[in-house]
């Protein structure tokens, strides 16, 4: 099942901002985490993917990927 098909009939919920953990898991549904449990590379995809098509939920899922693998590789 593909994200628009899970949300056809009902938004995803929100991402609170800023993120209140370091886990993707512990931010969104767990559906949602493995969609972007994926490399560095394949996150960048989707989120160029995301913006092309103008799918808001699927950038703001990818972006909040993003910034935690940032925020894990300069956390000492």
């Amino acid at each position: 099942m593909s994200f628009c098909s899970k949300y056809q009939d009902s938004d995803p919920p929100a991402i609170e901002k800023p993120l209140k953990s370091s886990k993707i898991e512990d931010i969104v549904p767990e559906f949602d985490a493995k969609l972007v449990d994926l490399g560095l590379d394949d996150v960048l995809e989707l989120i160029k993917a995301a913006n092309y098509l103008d799918i808001k939920p699927v950038y703001d899922l990818c972006s909040a990927k993003m910034t935690l693998m940032i925020k894990g590789i300069f956390s000492y």
